[in-house]
């Protein structure tokens, strides 16, 4: 099988329904790249799945996806059990807090904790719970990547949307999360924050997570397939769409050309169309439609996954559609504070101003000492 013929293979192997034959299994598939490709994008579960009902006939690539699956469901099981514990203590002290990806998307979206791979442990709250959050977990065995004091927090929260912690002695990590992404993308983060606030979800509705899903894949600008396997999950086990709010949540978030661009991706592994008047939306954006074609072409690449500055600096202004918010990401890309420039700086960590002056300082000598 040809290189171009097994990546389509690999395509096949994460639809809901791949539509892969025997035949097609046993004519000179390429092994080594179909693993790559599985590994690349962290869907070696998937393919395992879609290669079990040909076991008999694939012993050796076969056995090496068992053993991945067993080794992802064990860890992705305790990551689901600490899960639960955190919940339940942070439940019982009073403090509202929901969990967004990891495995609670496992379970909802896929039924089964070892059919995606997930690293951490996402935790969405409001902005006055991160430090009684902080403090009940530190005793639960985590640490803060970034040690803080309770004076300091506040210069720290102005300019980040969250907050590393890691269990010392297995090496789970929790991110608290107050805003749903970081304001140097230049969105319109009250809409989105409204969304993945406690207590959002029931009145969000399946176009909220769908919104969150695919504006979380479009800031990586999809750099991993299994975030779009995510999408194409969620569309076949959710109730009927309603496509016209999802694209009026969008437009009110100024990332509608986002989700069309991933929309436009999830093609990719879906044989099944979007309603005529979403594909017309689609087919009228040649933007989304060029950035897609780049895209799809990088997934297949030796340097898939590996971020460049510039490349991804210029694809994010592609895709603001509304002029201010690409005036805006002109200066917050480059400039907008990060926690290394606050952990740089100390004397500077309360003005936001300063912080922005003195960042490409830190840029400068980071790339003087490279």
């Amino acid at each position: 099988m040809t290189t171009s013929a097994t990546r389509q293979l690999f395509l096949r192997l994460l639809a809901v329904q791949p539509a892969v034959t025997a035949e097609e299994l046993l004519t000179d598939v390429d092994w080594q790249e179909l693993h790559r490709l599985s590994l690349i994008h962290q869907v070696f579960p998937l393919v395992y799945q879609g290669l079990k009902p040909f076991r008999e006939l694939l012993p050796e690539p076969f056995e090496r996806y068992r053993a991945l699956f067993a080794t992802n469901l064990a860890r992705n099981s305790a990551l689901a059990r600490e899960t639960d514990r955190i919940l339940h203590t942070l439940d019982q002290a009073g403090i509202e807090v929901c969990c967004r990806r990891g495995p609670q998307l496992a379970r909802a979206i896929y039924g089964d904790p070892g059919l995606r791979v997930f690293a951490d442990i996402d935790l969405f709250l409001q902005e006055e719970s991160i430090s009684p959050t902080v403090a009940l977990l530190q005793q639960a065995e985590y640490q803060p990547e970034l040690t803080i004091s309770p004076q300091q927090w506040p210069g720290l929260a102005r300019i980040a949307n969250q907050l590393a912690l890691r269990h010392q002695q297995h090496g789970w990590l929790i991110e608290l999360h107050w805003r749903a992404f970081s304001r140097h993308y230049a969105l319109a983060l009250d809409a989105l924050d409204a969304l993945v606030a406690p207590g959002a979800r029931p009145g969000g509705g399946v176009e909220a997570e769908l919104l969150l899903l695919l504006v979380h894949g479009g800031k990586h600008l999809w750099r991993q397939l299994k975030w779009l396997v995510d999408i194409d999950r969620l569309l076949h086990m959710a109730d009927p769409i309603d496509w016209s709010r999802l694209l009026g949540l969008a437009h009110e978030a100024g990332c509608l050309r986002l989700v069309r661009l991933g929309l436009l991706l999830c093609k990719s592994i879906s044989t099944e169309p979007y309603p005529p008047d979403v594909e017309a939306e689609l087919a009228d954006d040649a933007t989304a439609a060029r950035l897609a074609g780049r895209i799809r072409q990088n997934w297949f690449t030796m340097q898939c996954g590996e971020r460049r500055f510039l490349a991804e600096y210029c694809t994010q202004l592609a895709l603001r559609e509304r002029w201010h918010d690409k005036l805006q990401l002109c200066w917050r890309w480059p400039l907008w504070p990060r926690p290394e420039d606050w952990l740089a700086f100390p004397a500077a960590r309360d003005s936001l101003p300063r912080l922005v002056l003195l960042r490409p300082l830190r840029l400068a000598d980071k790339f003087l000492r490279r």
